[in-house]
């Protein structure tokens, strides 16, 4: 994962420029509803993320954010940030869906999602290049984030999933109506929302029905792919500290005491300052990677 940091507080004008060194054209000049700049930090954070990439159709690896994101591809976002990984990608799967042959590029990543309930098979066909709706969208996401179970009991699908993606705050930042198709950077924007949302899980049954709770720092990106968000001061990198005292290893800075590699960030030049961060921590504890 490409290191992100977000939200810095009291930082020098384009001081992080390089955080996300970005691989790919996000915008253009003109702006329209499906083209402004405050979905450019949601962009970011889903390519730095690994979870969408520059549009299939682009040759030079664009991001095209005033196209129309697909079934196939925001399933297969979703199946990235659960942790499932790219080498699906190279995998034929003979899936249940008629229009989704075997050879199709995402074949792979259609199963996936399908075992991992973020998809349903409701009909004999899925329609993977059918632009997306918005309550589709929704609907995968609380699927993927467990409040599937609040939405049925809100109503069920489209309103109720509508209903709770609204209180859950996966919508906050969209002027989204039922049957309004999403762009591609509106569903980043969705995508970079859930990262952050706690998931709901089952914990047990009480009066023969399924107890949900909230699960506090559980998200779908920390189960899936071990990363975690978190805040706080930089207090020393590899260069110096706010104390003028002790220096870190090389590539390496302190947070709230605790130490990280700095990766591909810029982050060793927020030194005394408030930053909220995104890290990757490996497999047993060991060193975090912002």
């Amino acid at each position: 994962m490409k290191g992100v940091v977000l939200k810095m507080k009291k930082i020098p004008v384009l001081v992080l420029i390089a955080v996300l060194m970005l691989q790919c054209t996000i915008f253009a000049e003109e702006g329209t509803r499906r083209n402004t700049e405050r979905y450019q930090p949601a962009v970011n954070k889903v390519l730095a993320l690994g979870i969408m990439d520059g549009h299939l159709e682009s040759e030079t690896n664009e991001f095209m954010p005033e196209a129309d994101m697909t079934r196939v591809e925001f399933a297969v976002a979703i199946a990235k940030a659960m942790g499932y990984s790219e080498e699906l990608l190279q995998e034929d799967q003979s899936t249940p869906f008629i229009d989704v042959s075997e050879s199709h590029w995402a074949s792979g990543f259609i199963n996936a999602a399908l075992t991992a309930g973020v998809i349903r098979q409701n009909a004999a066909e899925f329609r993977p290049e059918s632009p997306i709706l918005y309550e589709e969208a929704v609907s995968m996401l609380l699927r993927a984030t467990g409040y599937w179970a609040y939405a049925e009991k809100k109503g069920g699908y489209p309103s109720g999933y509508l209903a709770v993606a609204d209180q859950i705050g996966l919508s906050k930042k969209l002027s989204l109506a039922r049957k309004d198709v999403v762009s591609r950077a509106e569903a980043a924007l969705l995508l970079s929302a859930a990262c952050d949302i706690d998931v709901l899980e089952p914990t047990g049954m009480t009066s023969d029905k399924t107890a949900y709770a909230v699960q506090s720092g559980t998200t779908i990106i920390s189960k899936g792919l071990s990363v975690y968000k978190d805040s706080g001061r930089v207090t020393a990198t590899d260069f110096t500290s706010v104390n003028g005292t002790k220096t870190m290893a090389d590539n390496h800075v302190e947070i709230n005491a605790a130490h990280y590699a700095a990766g591909e960030t810029a982050v060793a030049h927020a030194l005394g300052y408030y930053v909220d961060f995104y890290y990757r921590s490996t497999a047993g504890g060991g060193e975090k990677t912002i």
